[in-house]
């Protein structure tokens, strides 16, 4: 699994990659948590890996249910965090909680399109 980003300018960077046991969604999500700690512990930052895991807002991946699984929970970590993370996350409305834990996930339609056309 390939964990990548961009930073505020939008320039790509690689995290990580990371050889899975297997293909299912806790495996790639234990396998984020893990890399996000080994560069939590590389920085002497505890929180780094948490921080980046809030900042996440958007996943990119094709339409198997593995992936979609991830996405899944990927967001119950991140909800986790965000109400740990987050100042006054409890006094905040439902509205305002629904717009911080909210995350974007994009499937990539290439495979459909491949097999359609080959």
């Amino acid at each position: 699994m390939v964990y990548a980003t961009t930073d505020k300018e939008k320039n790509p960077m690689v995290l990580g990659l990371k050889p899975l046991p297997t293909k299912s969604g806790q495996d790639s999500l234990e396998a984020l948590i893990n890399l996000l700690g080994e560069i939590s512990e590389s920085t002497g930052n505890k929180e780094l890996g948490d921080q980046l895991i809030v900042k996440l807002k958007n996943t990119r991946s094709d339409r198997a249910a593995t992936e979609k699984k991830f996405n899944e929970l990927l967001q119950e970590y991140r909800e986790g965090i965000l109400k740990k993370l987050t100042d006054d996350f409890e006094n905040m409305s439902k509205k305002q909680i629904d717009n911080v834990i909210k995350m974007n996930n994009f499937f990539c339609g290439l495979h459909l399109l491949v097999s359609k056309f080959s």
